[in-house]
This record gives structure tokens, C-alpha cells and sequence, in this order.
């Protein structure tokens, strides 16, 4: 269930044929199911980062309509 993943997860799925990674940055409050596994974690201290700019992503697509750029790089 997506409300069970902790923020900073980040799990691979398949939906519809469609791969695609989804990082999790807050809580959730649907009763969504997962198809997939986490693959991935954010390190501990950029989780409070991750929570603001998943904030501001979820902002930029669903109230002000605008693009937002990210750039995500691997570390280590």
C-alpha cells in the first residue's frame, strides 16, 4: 500500500506494460496498492529535502499548471 512506504523509497513497477520508478516523499492517504519493489532509498538527511520538493512538484502539475525541472543524479 502506497500509505505504508516510508518517504524517501524509491520502488520500481510496472503498470500497463509501462515501467517506471515512483520516489515517495510524504504520506498517503488513498488505499492504493504497490506493484513493485523498492530499489532504492534516499540517504536520511536529504529525506526533509525531498519532502519539500516533492511538495513543489505536486504544486507546479496539479494547482499552478507549470513545468518544473529535476535533475537526479547518482551518488556513490
Amino acid at each position: 500500500m502506497f500509505c505504508e512506504i516510508d518517504p524517501g523509497n524509491i520502488n520500481y513497477s510496472v503498470h500497463s506494460g509501462y515501467g517506471g520508478l515512483n520516489c515517495y516523499y510524504g504520506p498517503c492517504a488513498g488505499l492504493i496498492t504497490v506493484k513493485g519493489m523498492v530499489v532504492a532509498k534516499v540517504a536520511d538527511e536529504d529525506v526533509v529535502s525531498l519532502k519539500r520538493l516533492g511538495a513543489a512538484v505536486w504544486n507546479a502539475y496539479y494547482i499552478t499548471h507549470t513545468p518544473i525541472k529535476m535533475v537526479l543524479r547518482r551518488v556513490g
